[in-house]
């Protein structure tokens, strides 16, 4: 498989008097919100069914958010172009509650690479896709809730040194913090605990940031913005070879009222 994959959980606890961080300056702007109907059509009141978050990035790259009227995310689909067309880069598609059901990577409209799709609670079936077909099948656990809870492959595990922050752990901590300290927020009275998931590049570059656990729009902004312009990581190595390799990791972030 070309992505080797485990869990990194660390909880922090962000002590907020009411606020909530909202921000459209770190490497994505919210181009248009578009609302729609049940059966698909235009929906311009002020509670439409679904909502349609249009983004760009900072890489040239466009996002398109779906989240139904309860809050929740449908669909994150990234594209290539303005028109929002050609899909190219990360797609997760999310269950009624929340959670990741789909999660892969399409590159000019075809899969490609390791798709992850929901067989269960927290079980879920890998497939690595060739010219938009799936051609080997694996299964893993997957629990973001459970901390360092490993979710390798048995097929793949040749032994990880794992990804590290310049700095190392409580590097990483502080650079969260002062992330928190920089960004302009918006008011909330509820607490949440948003749980995004992370690449670490064989480049040691991170990307994509996606939610694990959707919530609504501005918490999943939210959590996806801490890390969105996160530094280069030393990247994660295989023990034997010392080739460098993609790991898939998780952050928590536990947003209390104060």
């Amino acid at each position: 498989m070309n992505f080797i994959n485990k869990i990194f959980y660390a909880c922090v606890v962000i002590l907020i008097q009411g606020v909530f961080f909202y921000n459209q300056c770190r490497g994505q702007e919210i181009l248009k919100v578009v609302g729609y109907s049940r059966n698909s059509q235009r929906d311009n009141s002020s509670n439409p069914v679904i909502k349609a978050y249009h983004i760009k990035n900072n890489d040239g790259s466009f996002e398109k958010l779906t989240y139904r009227s309860k809050g929740i995310c449908q669909f994150h689909e990234t594209y290539d172009d303005s028109g929002f067309v050609m899909l190219h880069g990360i797609y997760v598609s999310y269950t009624k509650q929340g959670w990741v059901n789909e999660m892969g990577f399409y590159r000019s409209g075809q899969r490609s690479g390791q798709w992850y799709r929901r067989i269960g609670v927290f079980y879920y079936a890998v497939e690595i896709y060739e010219n938009g077909k799936a051609n080997a099948t694996d299964s893993i656990y997957i629990n973001p809730t459970v901390k360092n809870q490993a979710f390798i492959s048995k097929k793949t595990n040749n032994g990880i040194v794992e990804a590290s922050f310049p700095g190392g752990e409580m590097a990483y901590r502080k650079y969260l913090r002062d992330q928190l300290l920089q960004s302009r927020f918006v008011k909330t009275e509820e607490a949440f605990e948003p749980i995004v998931a992370f690449f670490v590049q064989a480049t040691g570059t991170v990307t994509p940031v996606v939610v694990w656990q959707s919530h609504n729009f501005d918490v999943d902004f939210f959590a996806r913005q801490m890390l969105q312009n996160i530094p280069r990581w030393e990247p994660a190595k295989e023990a034997i070879t010392g080739k460098n390799v993609p790991i898939l990791y998780f952050q928590r972030m536990a947003i209390y009222q104060n």
